[in-house]
């Protein structure tokens, strides 16, 4: 076998090929990585299924059933809705999809099936709409993924159409398997110690293949920390990237600024005068500036944006303003040029 890395192209994992590679591209997997990134949007709690009967309005609930019938419907609006009705020794539950009839040719009567949802009531009969659902198929499972599908917390995927949970599971274990000793760990020792944070590969192998929730929740945790400190560090090199590079460096402020200030009706506020000296201290460091200024509607952000302006307008410079919106960018405009023709600035 070729050595197996996360870069490696997904199709030259055991029992893929370019086919069922090119359906794993709709699903946003193309490398063995975006495959272990692939993570279960669910899992079927099969250490624990509940009977159907008692099952209670707004339960989270996975139960185990034997198909009875499988029929469908149209609509008044032209739709479908398709009802499955599964049994266990102590009731019924009914299984419902809209506009999934193509779902009909896999339920047929006899099946096993495990179906996890929210439970409804309708006329006093539990139902789940749109459950994630497995046929159990008996000996279906070749021996090295048997222990994948049952008596454990089992990973539900996202599917496209060519690829099935049980051959993805498998497939997500064999790239473990093999990519696993490979996989760096972009958290520090030191860091991942003070917050309690597994390494990487455990992380992954509890996500997918959870032992038990409290494994599953750790890993979560692991890995969305890791997402969020993979943006502050790229965020702080940029940082360190646009203050490392000269910028404009104003001299003291001149006349536009008091002339404008001193044409106001009102006085400035505390908050608008502290910012006004970080904003200015930052236009002569030499340094690029990259702030951002927070307020509440009405609080003055506006006419801390023109000084800001006025400061390099009357060195020489121009100024831009930019507005999100066609209609903002409107009424700013009158605005400024109110402010601003007294001054001799052309907005």
């Amino acid at each position: 076998d070729r050595p197996v890395t996360p870069d490696t192209l997904v199709q030259f994992l055991k029992g893929v090929g370019p086919a069922r590679a090119r359906s794993l591209t709709r699903l946003g997997i193309a490398t063995v990585g975006d495959l272990l990134g692939h993570y279960p949007r669910r899992y079927f709690d099969r250490t624990s299924t509940r009977p159907i009967r008692g099952l209670q309005a707004g339960q989270d609930v996975t139960v185990m059933g034997e198909v009875l019938t499988c029929g469908d419907r149209r609509t008044r609006r032209g739709g479908n809705v398709l009802t499955v009705t599964l049994g266990d020794d102590t009731g019924v539950v009914f299984c419902v999809w809209f506009n999934q009839k193509f779902l009909a040719k896999q339920f047929r009567a006899g099946k096993k099936v495990m179906a996890s949802g929210v439970v409804q009531m309708r006329s006093g009969r539990p139902q789940l709409a749109h459950p994630d659902f497995e046929i159990l198929e008996p000996g279906g499972e070749d021996d090295q993924t048997a222990g994948l599908h049952t008596g454990r917390l089992v990973p539900v995927y996202g599917l496209t159409a060519g690829v099935g949970q049980y051959w993805l599971r498998g497939l997500v274990r064999q790239a473990l398997d093999r990519v696993g000793p490979q996989i760096t760990d972009p958290l520090p020792d030191d860091l991942k110690s003070r917050r309690g944070l597994p390494d990487r590969v455990r992380a992954l192998e509890d996500i997918h293949f959870p032992p038990d929730n409290a494994a599953m929740e750790t890993a979560r945790r692991r890995l969305v920390y890791e997402e969020i400190f993979s943006i502050q560090v790229l965020m702080a090199l940029r940082r360190a990237d646009r203050m490392g590079r000269s910028g404009l460096k104003l001299a003291k402020p001149g006349d536009l600024t008091k002339k404008l200030v001193e044409g106001l009706p009102f006085a400035l506020t505390g908050a608008q005068r502290r910012v006004l000296a970080e904003i200015l201290a930052d236009l002569r460091s030499g340094r690029p500036m990259h702030r951002m200024l927070q307020g509440d509607v009405g609080s003055g952000k506006t006419l801390v944006a023109l000084i800001a302006c006025l400061f390099a307008i009357e060195q020489g410079h121009q100024a831009l303003l930019m507005a999100p919106t066609e209609v903002l960018a409107r009424q700013h405009g009158e605005r400024l040029r109110k402010l601003c023709e007294p001054l001799g600035v052309t907005v």
